[in-house]
This record gives C-alpha cells, structure tokens and sequence, in this order.
C-alpha cells in the first residue's frame, strides 16, 4: 500500500491544513452540522480524506445518541463527539473508501440530470449499516446545469439520515443557488510549514533517518499539495534513509537551470533538445508537475518584470511571453500519464511542428531578384535600427492580424514604374518617418530594414527575418506608401525584399535566451 494511502488521517485533529481543521473541529464541538458541505480547493489537500472523516464521525458507533439526537430528534445532546475507531469493521471500510454507507461518486462521469435522478431514489433508502449515509460527490462543478438544478431541490429538503459533500477543484462554477445550500469549507495550497509536518508524521512512522534540508527540498517540490509531497517522499526513500544528496541528484533537473534550457531549445526551435531534456528528466525520475509549474512561474516573473514589477533574467518580448504562457498554462499537461513528461513533450514538439510549418520557401537571391539587369550597388550606410529592440520586436509581431503574408515581390502599380530609386534611397530616413507617422507598424517593419541597392525604377530592400518580408511584400504595404514614395522620387517604384544577415555586432544576446531566436519563434512561426 503506498503512503499516501497508508497514512491518511483517521480524525479531525490529524488534519494537515489548520484553517480545515479548526473550522471542522469547531462545527462538532458545538454540534452544528450541516447536511450539505461545499469543499473547495486544490488537489491534494485533503478534501476526500476529510469527507471520509465526516463520514466516520457520523458512523461511529460511539456517536449514535449524539447523532440521533441532532439529525433525528432536532434536540441537543450533551454528549460530546468520540474519534472514530479504525478498528471497528465499518470505520476502517469508511476511511479505506470501500463502504455503501459513506459513498463516493465523481461527478465528472455522473453528471447529467438522469444520474441525480437516480440519486434523488437511492437517497429515500437509509443505510443498511450505521446512521448516516455521506454521499461525497468529487468534481461537482462538472454537472450539466439541469443536473445542478435537480440537486439543489435535494439539498433545499435532505432526507434525516442524508448528508451531502460536494467536493471541487473549481468553486467559481458551482452555481451561486448551490454554494447558498452548503456549508463551505475552503482548503488552500498547504505552507511549507503545514507540509513539512504531515511529512515528518509519515518519516516518524517508517523510522526513517531524513535531514532535514531533504525534507524542506520535498515540501518545496510539492507546490502545496500533501499527496505530491508524501508521493515524492516515498520514491526518495532509499534503505530507510532521506538524505540531501540524494534528493538533489534526483531532482536536479527541476530547478531552473532547466526551465532555462526548456525555454531555450523551445525558443530555437530544436525537437532534439526537447526530447533529450526530457528523456533525461524521466530517467532522473523528475517531478513534471514541478517543472511545469516552475515554468509557469518563471514566464510569469519575467512578464510582470516587462511592467516593472520584480526583475527577470529572461529576454523574452511581451508577446512570445503571453504566447507560451497560454500554451502552457493548461493544468492537465502535468496530470500522471503512463509515460511521464508525455503531454509536456508532445505540446513542446506541436509548437516547433507548428512553427516549422510556417516557413516560407527559401528566399530568392539576389541575381534571381535582380535577374540580368546590372544594379548600382550603393555604399551601405547604418540603417536606421540595426536590429529591432525588444519594443520594436513586440510591435511588429502585432501586424499579424492586420496584413496577410502573398508574395515576395510586388510593384507598386501594374500600370508604371517611373520612380527614380536612387532618390528614394538618399532620402530614406525621411521615407521611413514619414511612413511611420501614418502607419506605426509599417514604420517599425522599415526601421528594422535597410536599402541594400537600387536601379532605375527598381529598389531592394533587406530584412533580418523571413517574418518581414513577408509583411512588407503584401499588397497592403504597398497602397498605403504609394503617395509618400512618389512625393520624394517622382513616381512608382518596384520595390524587392531579401532576407539578409543582421551585423553581427548588432546581434542581442543573452546567456541563455538569444533575442532574434525568440523574435524568428514568436514573430514568424508562432502566433
């Protein structure tokens, strides 16, 4: 039997999650139980151990005149309420999870009006052991509308021998008409404190020899959850011994030194990195909830630092922040699967699949831009931004949604070009403030590109990603600098777009993140 199982809470007192406790503890003491409970909260905080409990308490049989005296008789007993006995046949069927009498459903596959119909039925009968029967219904905000509207006619008007615990990961979609009828109970991440002692209780029990930092690094790994907690004790137990060492080799690859690498081949768009990462981590034994979780929390600290709240050692743009944010925020991606890291994996991999589709074909050259026409190759000046900064790069990825990507190369006008492009090119700053001033993203996409030659009526124009050509190539673009253009070099041009290197001393880099990899994964691929 794993541990988790083995050292559940037999009674009120042995609660690991003192608000839980107090607020239980304090409704038998002065005998005010109500007949519908509402337990809120995350996973693995004790909300089916405590409905056992409850389950238990009702059923002892040292409680028989106490209850009888509350739910049947509508009279206060001065008899106090005993601590279950585990010894007793029904007691330990109660807390194992195994008796009619205390009956757990989940609501998740019992929730249309039919199964509260049937519920409504079932209830009529009284228990064929104890006095109370407890049905504990799991993830009851999984229930269709008509289903929790024939639920609250049960609990507006309970059978005596019924008690009800609805038990949700989700309160906020319990409806408001049902969270009236119940008694709510609200159960939060447990404290480091809190964990660390439901973990010393298991480690005194098993007679194990723990240090004590080993036990600080488990009840950190946990993220509040005592069943991940005891869970991860469990597997880190070695010959009866808990030692630092050994929890650190082991969890090592959760810390963030990994996040940073996750973040890193995902941002490079490398699949073989990703799958070595993790192929590592399952052989290490890693704790994926721990991971995930750290991820989240790390792409959260770097986006509440682009607001200036906190610091991150993170270059990521706002916009490839919120992207693999909301890609990732999905709970169920570190639920237990068969293979561990499995959904984390295979979400990563879609995300470069994905990108990788995204592509363009590769760019043209310039001979087969300029064909056999001779240009003048003009002396290359700075351009006006070498390489876009993190703002630039944030604004450009909104143009997205406003121009669709058509073809590389697009004149002006089908009628004539009849612009001098040597003009344009001497007077390019002007071009581009000029083009800002009317259209905001179309100026960013030209301050981050630079006149590479020029020809007659012919210009082109070089970019560092595959992103921006394709948004200047558009049509789009086009119309809406055709008058500009022809204020300042007399006529139409055509205008062709390459993707070139950028400077190499322009180049923005950090130690983990490379800004233009995130730049090529958020503006061109990902969004």
């Amino acid at each position: 039997m794993s541990w988790n199982r083995k050292y559940r809470p037999h009674k009120l007192a042995d609660l690991h999650l003192s608000a839980v406790k107090t607020n239980l503890q304090t409704l038998f003491e002065q005998k005010n139980i109500p007949q519908a409970f509402l337990f809120a909260g995350p996973k693995g905080t004790g909300k089916t151990s405590s409905s056992r409990i409850i389950g238990a308490l009702l059923n002892e049989p040292k409680n028989a005149d106490v209850v009888r005296s509350l739910f049947f008789d509508h009279t206060r007993s001065k008899k106090k309420f005993s601590d279950p006995d585990p010894k007793q046949a029904l007691i330990r069927s109660i807390l194992s999870g195994s008796s009619y009498t205390v009956q757990e459903m989940d609501a998740a596959s019992h929730r249309g009006i039919d199964n509260i119909r049937e519920l409504k039925e079932r209830i009529a009968l009284p228990p064929q052991e104890g006095l109370m029967t407890v049905y504990i219904l799991d993830e009851a905000h999984m229930l269709t509308t008509e289903a929790f509207n024939a639920l609250l006619k049960i609990l507006e008007e309970p059978p005596s021998h019924v008690v009800f615990i609805l038990a949700t990961t989700e309160l906020h979609k319990i409806p408001a008409t049902i969270q009236s009828r119940t008694h709510l109970v609200s159960f939060t991440k447990a404290t480091p404190t809190e964990i660390k002692n439901a973990l010393q209780t298991v480690i005194d029990l098993e007679k194990i020899s723990a240090e004590e930092p080993a036990i600080e690094m488990i009840a950190s790994h946990a993220d509040g959850s005592f069943r991940d907690a005891i869970k991860l004790l469990e597997m880190l137990c070695t010959d009866g011994s808990l030692a630092e060492e050994h929890v650190k080799k082991t969890l090592s690859l959760t810390d963030m030194a990994a996040v940073f690498d996750f973040i890193s081949a995902l941002t490079q768009k490398e699949p073989t990195k990703i799958v070595n990462l993790f192929k590592k981590m399952r052989e290490q034994g890693s704790n994926e909830h721990y991971f995930h979780t750290s991820l989240l929390e790390t792409l959260h600290q770097a986006l509440l630092a682009e607001y200036g709240i906190g610091s991150t050692e993170l270059n990521l743009s706002t916009t490839a922040l919120l992207f693999i944010l909301k890609e990732f925020s999905d709970s169920s991606l570190s639920k237990e699967s068969v293979v561990p890291f499995l959904n984390l994996e295979i979400k990563s991999l879609d995300i470069i699949e994905r990108a990788s589709q995204k592509k363009t074909t590769k760019p043209q050259t310039k001979a087969e831009l300029v064909g056999q026409t001779p240009t003048i190759r003009l002396p290359v000046s700075e351009p006006v931004s070498a390489v876009p900064s993190k703002k630039q790069i944030a604004d450009l990825q909104k143009i997205e949604s406003e121009i669709q990507t058509t073809s590389k190369s697009v004149t002006l006008s089908t009628s004539r070009t009849d612009g001098d492009a040597e003009e344009l090119l001497n007077q390019w700053e002007t071009f581009v403030k000029k083009v800002s001033k009317r259209n905001s993203t179309i100026g960013a996409l030209l301050r981050s590109a630079r006149p590479v030659s020029a020809h007659k009526h012919q210009i082109t124009i070089g970019v560092y990603y595959t992103f921006h050509q394709e948004q200047l190539s558009d049509t789009k673009f086009l119309s809406k600098v055709q008058d500009i253009v022809e204020s300042l070099c007399g006529g139409i041009l055509e205008f062709t777009f390459e993707v070139i290197s950028p400077p190499s001393s322009a180049e923005l880099t950090n130690p983990t993140i490379e800004a233009k990899d995130l730049a090529q994964l958020a503006s061109e691929s990902l969004m």
